[in-house]
């Protein structure tokens, strides 16, 4: 890939561009949003920015990222369409289906995929799946062009992408009030505000560390640490009753998932 343009920047196109730049410096990045003030700030100075649709048609591009909000999307698919040599789509659109979005660019060199906020820092862990029509060297184009961010994998099935968004897309979010719930039971315990986001924050990354680098299962990294009797027992007797943490993780998946499958059909 020698060339991208990316359509928005919002947190995840400006997330996935800025990687992208870091990562691989020699592809030449375009962005396209109305907003042009708004988007050179959050990016690196050797992305040019444009709000013209003509000068993007003056040009090839091998790979287009649509990262716009999905209301926005029929705003600009005269200007998909209008692009030389329907180049490779990617989609990070929460909700737009596959058929959706073959139809309405008029070919099917399309991908749609799903990344999360761990872009920001490369680390996102990004699904997707594409057209039965895809070529096997777009394929690979996609993969490697997504695992610039991070994780990358294939889905057999785009029903799976529902709940691949509900945990990877909306994990980041769930995580962070769990952190933010921490500090706060902290703070009610006395500890210092300053001191409750220093204890929470570094034992949440020792912790996401520890399991991104070892094999054991998160069961088993638990029980080596709750010992008989001892405090994080106690605690976890209370997290891990019937009607809370597990009881909680089910309803939450359950409705961001649900909440995924009305986007679709609300576009």
């Amino acid at each position: 890939m020698k060339s991208l343009l990316v359509l928005g920047y919002g947190r995840m196109g400006s997330a996935i561009a800025t990687a992208v730049k870091s990562r691989a410096p020699d592809i030449d990045v375009v962005g396209f949003d109305r907003d042009i003030d708004r988007a050179s700030k959050a990016l690196p100075e050797d992305i040019r920015i444009t709000n013209s649709s003509t000068d993007l048609q003056t040009r090839e591009f091998d790979v287009v990222l649509l990262a716009v909000k999905p209301a926005e999307f029929t705003e600009l698919v005269g200007l998909c369409r209008s692009l030389r040599g329907n180049p490779l789509t990617i989609s990070v659109m929460a909700g737009v289906s596959l058929k959706t979005l073959t139809s309405l660019l008029q070919h099917s060199r399309v991908v749609r995929a799903m990344p999360n906020l761990g872009a920001l820092v490369g680390e996102s862990m990004t699904v997707g799946i594409a057209t039965v029509m895809l070529s096997a060297e777009d394929k690979t184009s996609a993969a490697n062009f997504l695992s610039l961010v991070g994780r990358f994998q294939w889905l057999t099935n785009e029903s799976e992408i529902d709940i691949a968004t509900a945990i990877a897309g909306s994990g980041p979010g769930f995580f962070f009030s769990f952190a933010q719930h921490l500090i706060s039971g902290a703070i009610d315990e006395g500890v210092e505000p300053e001191f409750a986001e220093l204890l929470v924050r570094q034992t949440l990354r020792g912790a996401a560390m520890l399991l991104s680098r070892d094999e054991h299962s998160p069961r088993h990294w638990k029980e080596s640490v709750a010992s008989p009797k001892g405090t994080t027992e106690a605690g976890l007797k209370v997290l891990e009753a019937a009607d809370a943490l597990p009881s909680l993780c089910r309803i939450a998946i359950k409705a961001a998932r649900e909440r995924s499958q009305t986007i679709a059909r609300e576009i």
